[in-house]
């Protein structure tokens, strides 16, 4: 299932993903990743519920994306140090 799951348990906790991707060559990231909006409430919260899953945590934080040259965010980012299974 891989990122799949962990997109399932942070929306099954109310969390708002909105963009995910299993990581590597091709892929948007180089490792798995997923963007997801809220309060540092729900940042921590995300981390937390994905810890207790068992998930590969390697970074966890608040980053802004800037499109067409306009900063947005920010948003909470979370990449994992393997593949998900």
């Amino acid at each position: 299932m891989g990122i799949v799951r962990a997109v399932r348990i942070l929306r099954s906790a109310g969390l708002s993903t909105y963009e995910s991707c299993e990581g590597g060559d091709g892929h948007a990231f180089a490792e798995p990743t997923i963007k997801f909006s809220g309060t540092p409430e729900d940042g921590w919260r995300a981390v937390g519920r994905l810890l207790t899953y068992g998930f590969p945590v390697r970074r966890f934080g608040q980053c802004w994306s800037f499109s067409f040259g306009v900063p947005d965010g920010p948003h909470w980012e979370v990449t994992f140090w393997r593949k998900l299974d």
